[in-house]
């Protein structure tokens, strides 16, 4: 059975835990390893996808003998399409590798969630309504099993989204869902369009 991976306690997040009151220390995971490494793959794979829709579009441009107008326009914009979001996908994973691995760290009363350079979220237990939850994305013609555990937290804007693709992220989910008083087997909750998850913190 895989094991958590288990990190330090940062020194600023101590300092909060000690300010806001969450109680003693449990235990520090490392967390979306996998949902990040995927991240960056997809957007990598979209700047080669932007090169076939491209070099078609050259073939058929309007100024060479057997050139065609529409051909030319709608590949053009395609690739186009691909490569900026292929940009910005790479910009978007550059930022988060800058941002360092995500870590949950638990206290006897709260938790507090940080990218170990980025963005943290802290709060008590209580003030929070978290999901534990296992859906069924569709992958490579099928489906894969994505375990992922939901907070949601007044005031924050967004739902904080902790992934279990990888194993060993898998294996932290049900230690921080303990801690929340959940199940430590996921909810199933069937197949879902990954637009429709909350992305990973």
């Amino acid at each position: 059975m895989t094991a958590p991976r288990r990190t330090e306690l940062t020194p600023r997040v101590a300092r909060i835990a000690e300010a806001q009151g969450y109680g003693s220390h449990r235990e520090s995971l490392r967390v979306n390893g996998g949902a990040d490494r995927s991240f960056a793959l997809t957007a990598v794979a979209l700047l080669p996808a932007a090169a076939w829709p491209l070099v078609t579009a050259y073939q058929h441009a309007p100024w060479r003998p057997d050139g065609d107008l529409v051909p030319f326009l709608l590949l053009g914009v395609m690739g186009l399409a691909f490569a900026v979001l292929g940009v910005l996908g790479v910009a978007a994973a550059v930022a988060r590798a800058r941002h360092g691995r995500a870590r949950v760290h638990l206290f006897s009363d709260g938790v507090v969630i940080e990218r170990a350079r980025g963005g943290l979220a802290g709060f008590r237990y209580h003030q929070a309504t978290a999901r534990h939850v296992v859906w069924d994305e569709p992958w490579e013609g099928g489906t894969r099993a994505r375990p992922q555990l939901w907070i949601d937290v007044p005031g924050y804007g967004r739902t904080i989204c902790l992934d279990g693709l990888r194993r060993d992220d898998g294996a932290a989910l049900p230690v921080v869902a303990g801690a929340f008083g959940l199940p430590v087997e996921p909810e199933p909750i069937g197949r879902l369009p990954a637009h429709h998850a909350p992305a990973a913190f």
